[in-house]
């Protein structure tokens, strides 16, 4: 397990991130991995800034790693 999902904190964010994930139809093992690639990038803050960007109006800083999110997703898509 990362050590960065180590508080109940960081499980909340990869919680979230996870579910999102699958809900928009990505397997499991590309969901894990594309949080293990923007993990070793981002802070949890700004992993969880990125789940709540439906919310509202999502900050510059959000709207730079949708780029990564997607790379990341290709990478994780392409590596099984």
């Amino acid at each position: 397990m990362l050590s960065a999902c180590s508080d109940d904190g960081s499980k909340k964010v990869m919680g979230d991130f996870l579910s999102g994930c699958l809900q928009s139809g990505l397997t499991k093992p590309v969901c894990n991995c594309t949080y293990e690639q923007l993990s070793s990038k981002y802070s949890q803050a700004d992993i969880k800034a990125l789940n709540d960007m439906y919310v509202g109006a999502p900050p510059e800083s959000v709207l730079r790693m949708t780029e990564d999110v997607f790379r990341a997703m290709a990478y994780c898509h392409n590596k099984r």
